[in-house]
């Protein structure tokens, strides 16, 4: 059998993608409290949504980012703990997801439950189960 034990992380980024990740989703955060703000100025700011939308996918990829670094020291119990959080937030992710469609259905509402809600709350999950380890 083949050995297994730097297979998963040759593929996962430098650890220091870690802090390039969490100057994304500083910056997303910012952003998004600065537009709440001068929400009375939003509607005459012609590319609002655009900007809504850049603002979500750079905090996904700083989510993404903080979630494929490397550890500066990897061993099997991080891969463990990296599996296992992989597992919780699907699994938690999926949970709020059906729970939500069905208080719609119930309520004869229209499903409201976004796919990049979902990637967002995963990778939340997932690294605060890492983290909390």
């Amino acid at each position: 059998m083949e050995n297994t034990k730097g297979s998963i992380t040759k593929y996962f980024l430098p650890s220091y993608f870690r802090i390039v990740g969490l100057v994304l989703i500083i910056v997303s955060i910012i952003v998004l409290v600065f537009a709440t703000i001068v929400k009375a100025y939003y509607e005459f700011f012609p590319a609002a949504h655009q900007m809504f939308m850049f603002n979500k996918l750079s905090f996904v990829c700083g989510l993404s980012l903080i979630i494929f670094s490397k550890e500066k020291s990897e061993n099997d119990e991080i891969n463990k703990s990296r599996f296992n959080a992989l597992v919780f937030s699907l699994a938690a992710s999926v949970l709020i997801l059906i729970v939500f469609e069905v208080i719609n259905i119930l309520n004869s509402q229209a499903p409201l439950y976004a796919v990049d809600f979902l990637i967002i709350e995963m990778c939340v999950y997932y690294i605060f189960y890492r983290m909390k380890k």
